[in-house]
């Protein structure tokens, strides 16, 4: 299957693609503001324009480490024909301007339909795949021998595509969860809603995430659903809205980068216990008031961040954890 969205949400010409896509990297490493070294398994990435989004799924994109997996599942909304279920292509190559993946292997009895037809003119899925191919390309892997399972979902509640995600993804597999944020607010009204929707993604709640403006909301509030993500904690990578690229401050859309990291050890993954490694010995757990007081330091950082691209002092935010730490006793 061909590029849908070539020449208009990305070039078509490969050089100029290439050299777009080099840029939006060289400027997403250049701006990390914080140290990520978390191994990532999912990721929200957003799919506007380039000219728009592309910064941000750089951000993301750039963490994506393809050696530690073996295939890509791209999960987005329908924007442009209606139809229920879930749905892939039926074509057994997914082409962008860069490379051509194969399709990885959809069992019958997933219930997946698979149509081209559905595929046509949709953004959601389309605009990853130039990001995925850069990647892998900057890696020396031939994206011929890297399978992606392009997916599109219609009318289905997120706990039935949560099973569905279950019989494709494994530890081996990346997943990509396609979504933008709030769209076509003034500034203010944009920046208010898309704080609110990542809190709930931060939350990791499936039901506070359905009451936010994203349009892949189902997609994430599935994930979160599903068995395997519960072994995942969100972590905020970037955010932007299109008034920077635009100029446009009364009608916005907004774009994060979430990454989704595996933190149980095998177990905690018996016991049920979250090993989370806020402080220097990553296998103290912490309490739930600990847990809630950090929360409220991280979400203050995201607001600044979103309000005023001000990202946050490490120095002073490893003040303030050890702090809690102490007036607590965490750990």
């Amino acid at each position: 299957m061909g590029s849908s969205m070539a020449g208009t949400f990305y070039p078509a010409e490969k050089s100029e693609l290439k050299a777009q896509l080099s840029a939006l990297f060289s400027q997403a490493r250049q701006e990390q503001g914080h140290k990520i070294t978390t191994h990532f398994k999912a990721m929200i990435l957003p799919h506007a324009g380039y000219k728009y989004s592309g910064l941000t799924a750089a951000h993301g994109y750039k963490f994506f480490n393809p050696a530690k997996f073996n295939k890509i599942v791209v999960l987005g909304p329908a924007h442009k024909k209606a139809f229920e279920g879930l749905a892939s292509p039926s074509s057994a190559q997914y082409h962008s301007p860069l490379a051509v993946s194969p399709k990885g292997k959809i069992e019958a009895h997933t219930g997946i339909l698979l149509s081209n037809e559905l595929f046509e003119g949709e953004h959601s899925v389309d605009v990853h795949f130039p990001l995925i191919h850069f990647r892998l390309l900057e890696e020396n892997i031939d994206p011929n021998t890297y399978p992606v399972i392009p997916l599109l979902y219609g009318d289905l509640s997120p706990l039935k595509l949560a099973k569905k995600l279950e019989q494709l993804v494994d530890d081996k597999t990346f997943t990509v969860l396609s979504s933008d944020l709030s769209h076509y607010h003034d500034l203010p009204t944009a920046q208010r809603k898309d704080e609110e929707a990542m809190e709930a993604i931060l939350n990791a709640n499936p039901k506070e995430v359905l009451n936010v403006e994203a349009c892949g909301r189902h997609g994430i509030s599935a994930f979160l659903q599903a068995q395997f993500a519960r072994l995942c904690k969100p972590e905020f990578i970037h955010y932007s809205n299109s008034a920077g690229a635009s100029g446009d401050s009364s009608r916005v859309v907004g774009y994060c980068a979430v990454g989704f990291a595996e933190v149980l050890t095998p177990s905690s993954r018996q016991s049920g216990i979250i090993e989370l490694s806020v402080f220097a010995d990553p296998k103290q757990v912490l309490r739930e008031d600990c847990q809630q007081e950090i929360l409220e330091l991280l979400r203050s950082c995201l607001k600044e961040f979103i309000l005023n691209k001000k990202l946050p002092d490490l120095t002073t935010g490893q003040k303030q954890l050890n702090e809690i730490n102490e007036r607590l006793n965490c750990v």
